[in-house]
């Protein structure tokens, strides 16, 4: 039996996690729901806990989770948090106005603080939970960002 390099199985797992991702994405956004739940939902299908495990190749799971891996993922996550403050101009901001700035901190901070503590009383470590945190505002601007799209289709 062969085993891979962890930088070669970590771009393996990589490529097969965005490819199914982004396949069930667009079969989701053709039936109307947005592509984002079909993202998660290929995420949950071929994660190791999972499918991801269970198909093996040369004796080895489909999908393993190394440090390259969780690497990628963190800098993927900063990088959609990054791109969601781009796509708002300060006089997109400034026309909503206070009422405006309170629904948005209250739709950041929120959703972030119930992440955090029930990651926490699940038992996930401190950096685990503020990941899944930060990863949860992640899909609610996805899922908000493919419902508008939903919205604007002839």
């Amino acid at each position: 039996m062969v085993q891979l390099d962890p930088a070669l199985r970590a771009i393996v797992t990589v490529c097969i996690l965005v490819f199914s991702a982004k396949v069930l994405g667009e079969l989701f956004s053709r039936i109307k729901i947005p592509s984002v739940l079909g993202e998660l939902f290929a995420g949950v299908l071929l994660g190791p806990y999972a499918f991801g495990s269970v198909i093996a190749i040369n004796g080895s799971s489909l999908i393993q989770i190394n440090d390259i891996v969780l690497a990628f993922g963190e800098i993927g996550g900063i990088l959609i948090l990054f791109v969601a403050g781009l796509e708002m101009t300060f006089t997109d901001f400034r026309r909503v106005g206070s009422s405006g700035f309170t629904i948005g901190t209250l739709g950041v901070v929120v959703p972030f603080v119930m992440g955090y503590v029930f990651s926490l009383l699940l038992g996930f470590s401190l950096e685990a939970s503020l990941v899944i945190a930060a990863q949860s505002l992640r899909w609610r601007c996805k899922s908000l960002n493919g419902a508008e799209q939903l919205r604007q289709r002839p």
